[in-house]
């Protein structure tokens, strides 16, 4: 079995959404997360809230920059996502099916990098969940150069914060992803699935990896954040889950 990343992108210069058609895509999306988890390929999923409640963490060391708003400038923007297991690719597209017709947008498929240590989600607790994203490539900030020394002692600072998510209840799941090469796009349409290859947002950040985290409050995810930061070397985004329907 391999595990796979199943994102949701919303357009905001979209079309607005009945309230009944938003009503028929909540019930829709119960009813796939009902079979997900029969099939024994549920392993995390949760819904964002938009990105104007995000913040961005930059810098490293004792010289750390916050900002508010989202990292990436770009008209979409992730809304939520689904994470699973599925014995190839094929089978991925078809869970992405599924998931495109019952939320009724585009679904990106992107596999997890091969050396991603994916952890099991904790039961659901009762503090805020957030995501904590990692945005690499050509528009992202350059990283500095490590030596393989650098390199080791950046490893061991990622294993201690790893270690102090879990001893402190807030750690729920981590990945590292594929590059955007590796995405699929699968569209439901009245004619069938429409399949693409590439990744879903036309920029030139994309994401890398992520903690979903809980957290009494937004200055603590920050305070995650901070040390993710020091570990990875690139900036952090922290978006807030929407509560009812992170974790389900």
């Amino acid at each position: 079995m391999s595990t796979y990343l199943l994102a949701v992108h919303h357009d905001p210069d979209g079309p607005d959404v009945a309230p009944e058609e938003a009503e028929l895509a909540f019930a829709s999306v119960e009813v796939l997360n009902s079979e997900l988890r029969a099939a024994g390929a549920w392993v995390f999923a949760g819904g964002l809230q938009p990105t104007e409640d995000a913040a961005v963490v930059r810098g490293s060391g004792g010289d750390v920059l916050t900002t508010d708003g989202p990292y990436l400038e770009s008209k979409e923007y992730l809304g939520g996502f689904w994470i699973v297991d599925a014995a190839d690719l094929d089978a991925a597209l078809e869970w992405a099916t599924r998931a495109s017709a019952a939320c009724r947008q585009p679904v990106e498929v992107q596999p997890f990098s091969a050396f991603s240590d994916v952890a099991p989600a904790t039961e659901e607790g009762t503090r805020p969940e957030f995501l904590l994203s990692v945005h690499a490539g050509p528009g992202a900030p350059a990283r500095p150069e490590l030596s393989e020394e650098e390199q080791q002692a950046s490893w061991r600072r990622m294993q201690e914060l790893e270690a102090d998510l879990q001893a402190a209840g807030a750690w729920m799941f981590s990945g590292r992803l594929a590059g955007p090469d590796t995405a699929t796009v699968v569209t439901a349409t009245d004619g069938g699935p429409v399949v693409t290859d590439g990744p879903f947002a036309e920029s030139k950040e994309h994401l890398a990896g992520f903690y979903v985290i809980a957290a009494d409050d937004r200055d603590e995810a920050v305070a995650w954040a901070r040390r993710v930061v020091a570990c990875v070397h690139a900036p952090i985004e922290v978006r807030p889950f929407q509560l009812e329907v992170a974790g389900e």
